[in-house]
């Protein structure tokens, strides 16, 4: 929830997208929903990065998960 509404902020006032550039980022491009959304591939894609500086680094270690109350 938090990326796609600061997608769309950012999006819209720094870049200047359109609400249809913005809706083609976060839709997935098949009918079937079976190959992710460029926002789903921009996610994954930090997801892989940061999982090796998490196991390495104490900081992130001691971060607690986000509540409930975060979202």
């Amino acid at each position: 929830m938090r990326i796609s509404s600061t997608l769309l902020k950012i999006g819209a006032t720094e870049f200047g997208l359109s609400l249809a550039q913005i809706g083609s980022i976060l839709c997935r491009p098949d009918d079937d929903d079976e190959e992710p959304s460029l926002l789903e591939q921009a996610v994954s894609d930090c997801e892989k990065h940061l999982v090796p500086v998490k196991a390495q680094s104490p900081l992130f270690k001691n971060l607690a998960s986000p509540s409930k109350t975060d979202f």
